[in-house]
Formats: structure tokens, C-alpha cells, sequence
């Protein structure tokens, strides 16, 4: 241990010489021969004791430095021989990692290898425990004490993706700048000990000489020049901050240099510019994020509702890609994470977005969030302790997140902290720094705001005010360098510690409204309302050093008259401000408004408005405003043919007929129907046009499903109800009479779904599964195999290249064989509706989005569509029509049923706009219209064949029905075989 020694100078009195009373001169040193005078303080002497403690306390410096090599560090993974420990590799669900060395808050420890399990479906962490142990967890809490080595995100079987996180620390460098250290230390101890040996051969000077006041103390003389000098600083750096630099006393003379030579040429927030001509978006920008040179601005429920832009003035719609059933209708505003690198979004005021560029976004999974009906906001920020992490609030309950990707909900957590009974939310925001807090705001009473702030975005505290009254509405909030502000119009909230808060009066008629707060260049800036001379409300920029004392800075008095400002993004050297006028700005410092896109940006433009503009030639009805990648599947959307586009109303049925399934032989469309209640006989209907529809009567059959075997034979089969006497019938000759089945074969209590021919016979089956079958339609057996693994009634079949599909409104079964009926896809909600099969694809559609849920009782957003579609019977792809593109307006399409012509699938739609959806590849499709002069609200069966398409109403019996393209029977003959 190094015992210090205080050594203290040997000061002379030079007015009084010590004088030798034999001879009556002064005395000398007898070893160097200087004058002796009386001393002021005895300097302390150098002796080989005090010498070899200074040697003992550098040689135990010595070994403390080694010690410390080993174990300082704080948390890493050691690199030995070039090599660094714990590396870590996945097979299946385990992961395995190498023997190395971890340092664990200032820890070592020796990790010997090995392996552990992992969880599915999920995010984990596998890290070094303070014990120095290697586990895996999913808390971030948790896992943030210890040393984190790997993460890995898993499904039911593996690993879905993983990443190194070994924090590596050199010992060599650390070992080389400890080394660094040590020297500095020995040449310094060094040179005390050579100052110390010679000091007392250095005069001090006279003190007489000294221009300070204090003249017989040096130690006095040299504080009091220190203190002049300071209180000069103080009173330089006060003047050049009055002049619209903020300058501390405490800055370095050469921080001052610059500031002064700034006070000449900056014209930022003094003077400004503004534009003339509205920005080209279809409404005022809600916020606008700016992040390295680039803007990011928030359009709300306006399409494209997320731009981009590089210069702020010109925009460009960014790319969101969610997943099939996602229907993104707002975003409601967005944050970047300084320290997780990425932007976070609300849309719908329930999902989260994500980008790293502000440009493309990707839907957040997060927890189930039951009990939370709409987030508010979302922030950035938390406390030193707890880590900077993503926060979004309900009000009452949050959700926090690290990086974005792995998210925790805490249910209630602000509820079970503070006491906002009936509170509202107004505002939650996040400090610019590693020291600040999260900050929300709510609506305390009509007229008072409270405040509660959090480190975590978990536990929350209430905020106290000085003299313990709430402020009036507050709801504008930033941080700065002068702590927490909360701004209203006629009161604003500080804080400096976090902790306690003062109220401060805002001068009477400054603020009208204030919209917005950000802090640039060392001032607090708002955006809002004020009036004018005059008394008009106008647009207004106010500003203040320290977020107490504010002046306004301008006013949209024009030309052009800006009304109000809305938000503003910028830095330190230049800032936009956007107003509420016609997406108008007013601009200050290093801004060029003139400053374009480049030109590939420019051409891209030009190429999006020849692209919409030709999309909607082409049946495709398509804004220049989307992103490029929505553009691209619009291309997908071309139908191959004028099939389905252009539609015709047709009249008139006798009597009116529900029809319920239908098909076409030899070049003639013959459906069938439901029975009316009371009538003699059935209906069925035959056309070789499609335009026109003769009627004829047919036995009494409550008609659900037609098939027929490409010779000739068309059988129908029907229901037990409105009083019908037989389950099925058949025709011979093109549907122009019908013979019933007889009861002998099928009785007449039997009900069928379905009935299709699979090449060797037809196959009709009950609603509630069992199976019959006839190789001639007219003598039929009951065959053993039955369903009994459907759930719910069967209401629709389709034969495919690799077998048959039937499909109840929860499941589809497959069978290849019609024997063995297995269930291929399962749906949580009835869902289901119909399907067709054409040019190697099978596509189901529905009338509600499909639901399915994954292991751990989440939502699966990767299951969820409105048009399911499969080229395999393995591999299935999940589909939405669109939202304000292609003919679709937002909201989920209600299918009624579909089918297959020459190329392209077509299908029925519950409504008139659109009526009718087409689709060339079941994935990509456009809504048509119904015709003029059509009634029809609800369509429902539709055949297309030969090249035409007719519609027809569903519900209700009706006399209308409406078509499309011509019947080529030639050409539809020939691929049949006749």
C-alpha cells in the first residue's frame, strides 16, 4: 500500500535575512552557498525513507495493474491465441457453443462446452449468467445481467434465424493502454521526486512583484488571477449568449472563438424562407421524422400515409408490406430508436410497422395484447438503469421493446402503478438521451393536466408540482438540455431532475395553440397558432433558450397567409416548418428547397404516372401515388382477356329462379335451382347463348349440385326440402327434359351437397359426409366410405389434376383415391365459401378472413387471407384483394362463389362496388362493377364457360342475371372432346 506523503515547499521571508551576529553579514548554506533568510513555511525534507515508500507504493501500483488486467472489463467475451470463445452453433432445437472465457461484470470465468434446449416459436437469448453459467431466456430483463452470446428465433422444428452478439474485448490492447498508463504514473513520480531534490536550490522570486492584490502568499496571489479570470468568462459567455449563441462560462476560450465568429454570418432562426406552391401530397403532413438527410412524413388515413423525401419538399411514398389479412387503413405516427437503429409504427392504432431505412416497412408480431382496444402513442427513451427501449401505451397498459422485434406487454402496467382513474392519455414521449424518461400526459379534468413519468415504460410514477397544483392543459412535450418541458397556451411544465416539476406562466396572448415542440441548436422551438396584429389567427414559430422564456419568431402574415402550423423536423444547422395550409413551409438556416431529386428519382415518377395511367387502360384502376411494388402487381392484374370485364344486364327469367349450380354441355349453359314452395314440378333452365334462357319443368327436385361425364349424361342432385319428392335427376339430352332418379335408388328423404364425376363415376356425397356413387347416374349404391373427420356441413367440392377437394365452412378434405378423406387445412372461424380449379391452381375463397392460431394461442398472421390458393395440395398461399387499389375499396370482400374460363378465375362478391372479382392467377385480382340497369345487390352462382361468364343472383329467386364476353362453342367443344 502507498502511503502519500504531503510535501510542502520551503518559503523564505526575503524582507528578513538571517544575519551572523560575529561578522554582520547574512548567512549562508554551507552545502550550495545561497542566502538564508527566515522562513515563511519549512519545506519538507527529502529523506531515503520517504524515498524507497514512494519506491514500495509504484512496485504495489505495479501488481495492482496486473490484477486489474485480469479483471476489469466489464462484460465480454475473452479472445485467446486469436481465438474467442463461446461460439455458438444451432441444430434443430438445441444450440451448442465452444469452452472460452467470459468476463461477467468484472468477473472471469472459465465456460467449459456444451448445450441446452431451446424453446419454440419463439425469441431467446442464450447468455452467461452472473454465476457463470450459460442459459437461455426470454426475458429481457434477465437476461440484460448477465453476458448475452447468442439469439436465435425458432418455429415448431428449428432454428428460424440467429445472430452473433460475443462482445469481444482484446486483452493484448487492454493490456498495451494499462502498460500506457503505468508509464505516465512512473515519469511523473519521477519528476516530483527530481522537482522535489531541487527545488530548495530555485529561488521563489520576490512576492513584491506580483500585480495582485494578495502580495505575501503565492498560493493567495495565483487563486485570486483564477477567479478574475472566471468571472471574465461568465460575463463573455452571458453576452454571447444574449447575441444567439448559447455559450456556458465553463466552455473552453476556443468554443467561445467560434461562437463569436458565429454571431455575424448565421441567419438560422432569424431568418426565413418560405414556398409558394403546396407540396404534392393529398393532405397536410402529420409529423415528419428527419434522420441522415432523410425525411420521413406520416399522411395519416391518406394513402400513401407514409412518405419519404430528401430535401423535405419533394415526396415519394414509402413501401409497407404486411401480411395476407392486415388491412392498413392509418398510420398513426412513427419513432426511430436512436440506439436500436429503427423506426417503429402504429397503424390502426393496433399493429406495429418496422424499417431500417424509413422507406420499406415490415409488419412487428407482438404478443397478444387482450384487453388493450386502441395504442395512442408510441416513444423512445428510458432511463439510465433499464437501457434505452420502444414504449407504446393505451393509457392504462404498455408494451416496451429493446430493438424492435421482441416485444413484452404488460397489461394494466400504468393502471397498477398510478392512480389516472378515468383519466384520458394525451401524449407519451421519450427524452432525447440515456438519462431521460418516458413522459405521458393525460387529461386530469377539463382544464388540468397531470404527468407520469417511468424508466422502464413498466412502473410509473406520479409526477409532483410545486405548490401541489396541477397545470392547466398541457400536452406538447421535449426534452433538452434544460430538462423535461410540457407546453400548453397559457402554462408549461419543467423539470430538471425528473422529479419535481414547477409551473410556469406563459406571457398572456403569446400562444393561440401550440402544435408541436422540438429542441435544435441549444433552443426549444413550438410550432402552432398565435394572433397578429391585427388580431388574425395565424401560423406562428416561437422559440426559447431554456424552454422558460419565449418569444415569437414569425408570422404567416405572407404572403402566402399560412393559418397554422402543424409539425417541423430539422437539426441543428437548418428546419422545416409545414403548415396546415395547403402543405405549405416556412423554412430557416442550411434548407434548399430548390434542391430535386435526382434524376432517376425524377424518371421513376414519370414512369409511375405512364404505368397507373396504362393500368387503368387495361382494366386495372391504379393511383400514381402507390408504391412501385403495389405497381408491379397491378402488371399482375391484367386480366388475359376481355372476359369478365365489360358486363351485360339480362332479363328475364319465368318464373323467377334461385339458381344454385349449373354447367355446360355440347355449347349449352344448363342450370338448375332450388324448388318453389307449392309448385307441381321443378325448374330447370338451358341456353346456347347465355343472353337468353328457356325454362323447362323437371321433376321435383330441390336442386344443389350438377355434374356431368363429358357423354352426354348430366345428373342433378337436391335436398330434402320445399316439398321434393326425389334426391336426384338426370338429363340425356342437353337439359331439355329431365327424368328423376328413382326413389328405389336414391330415396327421396336423402340430401346431397356435392356431386361431381371423377372419370369412372359419379360421386355424390351428403352433408354430413356419407358417400354414394353410379357409373351411369341412373343405378347408385351406398358406398362404406364416409367422412367422419368433417367438422360442420359440406357445401362444396372441385376436382383437381391430383384428386378431389370437399370443403365445409371450417375444413378442407382431400382424397385421391375416394376412399380416404383427410383434412388438409382447419380454420378457427366459418370462413369458407367456394372453389375452383384452372390452369394447374386450386383457389378457395371466403367470406370472412380466415383465423388461425399458432401453438402458444396467437393470432398467425401468415394463415390469414381472403383467397387461399395452392398448385400442390401442399404449399398454400394466403391472398387479399386490396384496399383503395385495383378496384377494391378498404374492408373484408365477402366471396359468394367462384370459377374457371380461359385464364382466369372469376367469382361473386356480396355488394354492387365491386360485384364481380377476376383474377388470372388467384393471387393478384380487380373488382368490376354490376352493370347499368342491373338491380342485383347480392350475386351468387357464376358459370363461365366457352368464353363467356353469366351471374346470377343469390339469396332470394330473382329474373335478372348479367354476362360477360360470347360463347365460342366451336372452340370450347373441341377441348371438351365432342
Amino acid at each position: 500500500m502507498y502511503n502519500k506523503q504531503e510535501w510542502k515547499d520551503e518559503i523564505p521571508d526575503l524582507t528578513k535575512p538571517i544575519m551572523d551576529s560575529s561578522t554582520g553579514k547574512q548567512k549562508t548554506d554551507q552545502q550550495t552557498g545561497r542566502p538564508l533568510f527566515e522562513l515563511v513555511q519549512e519545506g519538507t525534507r527529502i529523506t531515503s525513507s520517504r524515498l524507497n515508500t514512494m519506491e514500495d507504493g509504484i512496485e504495489a501500483a505495479h501488481g495492482l495493474v496486473e490484477i486489474l488486467i485480469k479483471e476489469m472489463g466489464g462484460n465480454f467475451v475473452a479472445t485467446s491465441n486469436g481465438v474467442r470463445g463461446l461460439a455458438c452453433t444451432t441444430q434443430g432445437l438445441k444450440v451448442k457453443w465452444t469452452a472460452g472465457v467470459a468476463y461477467v461484470n468484472g468477473l472471469r470465468y472459465e465456460v467449459a462446452a456444451g448445450e441446452t434446449d431451446l424453446a419454440p416459436t419463439k425469441g431467446q437469448y442464450v447468455y452467461v449468467d452472473t454465476d457463470g453459467a450459460v442459459k437461455v431466456a426470454t426475458n429481457i430483463k434477465v437476461v440484460h445481467k448477465g453476458l448475452v452470446i447468442f439469439y436465435v428465433s425458432t418455429d415448431t422444428s428449428g432454428v428460424i434465424s440467429s445472430e452473433d452478439r460475443r462482445v469481444n474485448l482484446n486483452m493484448e490492447d487492454l493490456r498495451k493502454r494499462i502498460e500506457s498508463i503505468e508509464n505516465d504514473i512512473i515519469t511523473n513520480t519521477n519528476t516530483a521526486e527530481r522537482n522535489a531534490k531541487t527545488y530548495t536550490d530555485e529561488r521563489v522570486g520576490l512576492l513584491t512583484d506580483l500585480k495582485t492584490n494578495a502580495k505575501g502568499n503565492a498560493v493567495l496571489a495565483i487563486n485570486e488571477l483564477f477567479q478574475s479570470v472566471s468571472n471574465g468568462k461568465e460575463l463573455l459567455a452571458n453576452a454571447i449568449t444574449d447575441m444567439g449563441q448559447p455559450t456556458l462560462a465553463t466552455d473552453p476560450f476556443q468554443v467561445m472563438d467560434e461562437h463569436i465568429r458565429n454571431l455575424s454570418i448565421t441567419t438560422y432562426l432569424k431568418e426565413f424562407g418560405s414556398t409558394t406552391v403546396g407540396m404534392d401530397l393529398p393532405t397536410t403532413l402529420n409529423t415528419v421524422t428527419l434522420f441522415m438527410g432523410r425525411y420521413i412524413g406520416v399522411l395519416g388515413s391518406f394513402s400513401p400515409m407514409l412518405v419519404y423525401s430528401d430535401n423535405g419538399f419533394v415526396w415519394e411514398p414509402c413501401n409497407i408490406v404486411v401480411p395476407a389479412g392486415v388491412n392498413i387503413v392509418q398510420v398513426n405516427g412513427i419513432v426511430r430508436g436512436e440506439g436500436s437503429g429503427v423506426f417503429i409504427g402504429i397503424c390502426n392504432a393496433k399493429h406495429l410497422i418496422r424499417s431500417a431505412d424509413g422507406i420499406n416497412w415490415e409488419y412487428v408480431y407482438t404478443p397478444d395484447t387482450t384487453g388493450v382496444s386502441n395504442w395512442t402513442d408510441i416513444a423512445y427513451g428510458g432511463g439510465p438503469t433499464t437501457g434505452r427501449m420502444f414504449c407504446v401505451s393505451d393509457g392504462k397498459s404498455t408494451m416496451v421493446s429493446i430493438d424492435g422485434f421482441n416485444w413484452e406487454f404488460h397489461l394494466n402496467s400504468i393502471a397498477n402503478s398510478v392512480s389516472t382513474t378515468g383519466a384520458v392519455p394525451e401524449r407519451l414521449s421519450g427524452g432525447d438521451t440515456a438519462n431521460s424518461k418516458f413522459l405521458m400526459v393525460y387529461a386530469a379534468s377539463v382544464s388540468n393536466n397531470g404527468i407520469i413519468t417511468s424508466n422502464d415504460g413498466i412502473n410509473w410514477t406520479q409526477a409532483t408540482f410545486t405548490g401541489g397544483n396541477l397545470p392547466k392543459v398541457i400536452n406538447r412535450s421535449r426534452f433538452g438540455s434544460h430538462g423535461w418541458i410540457v407546453m400548453g397556451v397559457e402554462q408549461l411544465a419543467r423539470t430538471v431532475d425528473g422529479s419535481t416539476w414547477e409551473i410556469i406562466d406563459l406571457p398572456a396572448g403569446l400562444f393561440r395553440s401550440v402544435d408541436e415542440v422540438a429542441y435544435f441548436a441549444g433552443r426549444y422551438i413550438a410550432v402552432g397558432q398565435a394572433n397578429n396584429a391585427s388580431g388574425l389567427q395565424r401560423g406562428a414559430i416561437f422559440s426559447s433558450p431554456d424552454g422558460v422564456n419565449w418569444e415569437r419568431i414569425f408570422i404567416g402574415n405572407g404572403p402566402p397567409l399560412l393559418g397554422g402550423f402543424r409539425t417541423l423536423a430539422g437539426n441543428d444547422e437548418g428546419v422545416i416548418f409545414y403548415s396546415t395550409t395547403t402543405s405549405l413551409t416556412v423554412y430557416s438556416g442550411k434548407i434548399d428547397p430548390g434542391k430535386p431529386f435526382s434524376a432517376a428519382r425524377l424518371r421513376e415518377r414519370d414512369i409511375r404516372t405512364n404505368v397507373a395511367a396504362a393500368l387503368a387502360a387495361q382494366s386495372v384502376p391504379t393511383s400514381a401515388s402507390i408504391a412501385r411494388e403495389l405497381l408491379l402487381e397491378n402488371v399482375a392484374r391484367i386480366p388475359k382477356n376481355k372476359l369478365g370485364i365489360d358486363w351485360v344486364h339480362r332479363q328475364t327469367l319465368a318464373p323467377a329462379m334461385l339458381v344454385r349450380a349449373g354447367t355446360m354441355v355440347k355449347g349449352t349453359f344448363i342450370a338448375v335451382g332450388s324448388l318453389a314452395n307449392g309448385v307441381s314440378n321443378g325448374s330447370a333452365i338451358f341456353s346456347t347463348s347465355g343472353t337468353s334462357f328457356t325454362t323447362v319443368n323437371t321433376p321435383k327436385v330441390d336442386c344443389t349440385d350438377i355434374a356431368h361425364n363429358n357423354a352426354g349424361m348430366i345428373v342433378a342432385v337436391g335436398q330434402a326440402a320445399n316439398g321434393s319428392t326425389n334426391a336426384a335427376m338426370y338429363s340425356t339430352n342437353a337439359g331439355i327434359t329431365w327424368t328423376a332418379v328413382p326413389t328405389s335408388q336414391l330415396a327421396a328423404s336423402l340430401t346431397f351437397s356435392i356431386i361431381q364425376w371423377n372419370g369412372t363415376r359419379f360421386i355424390a356425397i351428403t352433408p354430413d359426409g356419407r358417400v354414394y356413387s353410379s357409373i351411369n347416374g341412373t343405378t347408385w349404391q351406398s358406398d362404406v366410405y364416409w367422412m367422419g373427420n368433417r367438422m360442420g356441413t359440406i357445401i362444396d367440392s372441385c376436382l383437381t389434376t391430383w384428386g378431389m377437394y370437399i370443403m365445409t365452412s371450417t375444413h378442407v378434405l382431400f382424397t385421391s383415391d375416394y376412399q380416404t378423406y383427410d383434412t388438409v387445412l382447419t380454420f378457427e372461424n366459418p370462413c369458407l365459401r367456394a372453389m375452383a380449379f384452372g390452369d394447374g391452381k386450386l383457389v378457395i375463397v371466403t367470406n370472412a378472413l380466415t383465423t388461425v392460431y399458432d401453438g402458444q394461442g396467437n393470432l398467425d398472421m401468415t394463415k390469414r387471407g381472403e383467397v387461399i390458393s395452392t398448385t400442390n395440395g401442399v404449399n398454400w398461399t394466403y391472398s387479399n384483394l386490396g384496399n383503395n387499389n385495383a378496384g377494391f375499396s378498404a374492408g373484408v370482400k365477402q366471396f359468394q362463389d367462384v370459377t374457371y374460363d380461359r385464364g382466369l378465375f372469376i367469382a361473386t362478391l356480396s355488394g354492387t362496388a365491386p360485384a364481380i372479382a377476376l383474377s388470372a392467377d388467384g393471387v393478384n385480382w380487380i373488382g368490376r362493377n354490376r352493370p347499368s340497369g342491373s338491380t342485383i345487390t347480392l350475386f351468387g352462382t357464376i358459370l363461365a364457360f366457352g368464353g363467356m361468364a353469366v351471374a346470377f343472383a343469390g339469396g332470394t329467386p330473382n329474373s335478372t342475371w348479367i354476362t360477360s364476353g360470347a360463347i365460342d362453342r366451336e372452340l370450347s367443344n373441341a377441348r371438351l372432346g365432342y
